[in-house]
């Protein structure tokens, strides 16, 4: 498991999303506007490679 922060389009419902990086393994913390990203992530494998797939759309700081 990783962990971290990842970033969203500005443009994104940030609920919308949080339940979509859910769904693909990613348990996600609090969400700060101001800079549009998630914090406290905790990414498994599946959700990694689903970060990765989609690499542009998200950012992310992970370890």
């Amino acid at each position: 498991m990783l962990k971290g922060w990842i970033s969203i389009p500005s443009d994104v419902n940030p609920k919308e999303e949080q339940d979509q990086l859910k769904n693909q393994g990613i348990e996600v913390g609090f969400f700060c506007e101001e800079d549009c990203k998630f914090y406290d992530c905790t990414v498994s494998e599946k959700g990694m490679n689903e970060l990765i797939d989609n690499y542009g759309y998200y950012e992310w700081d992970l370890e």
